[in-house]
């Protein structure tokens, strides 16, 4: 073989490797970034009396997601409210007003997940999203660049 179409070769799949590399950094950088903004709308939202949890993130289709929420409502000051059909009523002792639900989720196809937790979201909320749309492009990116360095490496000739 010739040595130079091998060495030609064996330079794509370092390029190829430094592609995955820095694919891989970034994608690193934007977990940090995502993480960091989480941090920030959580602690946002705690200030205003909201949680917020994991699940704001948003998730690709066909994903697992939850069956059941919890919710909490405000009854009359009544005998606890009516529980409705589906959902298990839990008593909160501390609040003889407020009644917590097991509630099924549904399907939201098409639903701002941000929306989950505000009907305006914040503006840390929104960028905590942002972020996590762009880990999700990282991971996709990482996995193109990883596809095509093993491509590359499989075409180097072993000696």
């Amino acid at each position: 073989m010739n040595p130079s179409l091998s060495d030609s070769k064996f330079e794509k799949a370092m390029s190829k490797l430094q592609l995955l590399e820095d694919s891989r950094t970034i994608l690193h950088r934007m977990l940090q970034h995502a993480h960091f903004s989480f941090s920030n709308a959580q602690r946002q939202m705690d200030r205003t009396g909201l949680l917020l949890a994991w699940e704001a993130v948003p998730t690709a289709a066909g994903a697992v997601k939850p069956q059941y929420c919890i919710v909490r409502e405000m009854n009359d000051g009544g005998n606890g409210g009516d529980a409705g059909a589906g959902a298990a009523a839990i008593s909160d002792d501390n609040d003889d007003c407020a009644v917590w639900k097991l509630v099924n989720c549904g399907d939201s196809a098409g639903e701002d997940p941000a929306k989950w937790f505000a009907v305006a979201p914040s503006e840390a909320l929104r960028e905590c999203q942002q972020h996590f749309r762009g880990v999700v492009n990282a991971c996709v990116k990482v996995i193109q660049a990883q596809e095509e360095a093993i491509t590359a490496a499989a075409t180097v000739p072993v000696t």
